[in-house]
């Protein structure tokens, strides 16, 4: 099964100096064959976070840089967007009332089953 990636964890693979990078290097490695997604929360996310400059004291990252190594590792990898988008009021919230559950649910209402067949590349893997 394709793994969404959490922006956590893209932070980490995008972060050389990240406490997490060879964790998330070493789990993405083992598990790539299987695809990753990304989604705009996601995407959005990976680029807010690492474009801050409050982010590092020792890296600086520019907007373009991100996404531009975003979209390599995209296309060097079994990647799939998720782009499928619905209106959070059109969802039922009954069971999942927790702000823990919010990007969850969300994320499982907009995933689109068309969007999420295999696309071939020499490296495949997916983070937790």
């Amino acid at each position: 099964m394709r793994s969404l990636l959490d922006v956590k964890v893209l932070v980490s693979l995008f972060d050389e100096r990240h406490v997490h990078n060879k964790l998330a290097h070493d789990w993405l490695s083992k598990n790539l064959k299987r695809g990753w997604a990304s989604c705009p929360i996601t995407e959005n996310g990976l680029l807010r976070i690492l474009s801050n400059p409050n982010y590092s004291l020792f890296n600086r990252y520019s907007v373009e840089d991100i996404s531009s190594r975003l979209e390599d590792f995209q296309q060097a990898t079994n990647h799939t967007f998720w782009t499928k988008l619905i209106s959070t009021a059109k969802m039922s919230w009954e069971q999942n009332n927790s702000p823990m559950c919010i990007c969850l649910v969300w994320l499982r209402n907009t995933k689109d089953d068309s969007s999420r067949s295999t696309v071939p590349s020499q490296k495949k893997q997916s983070l937790r």
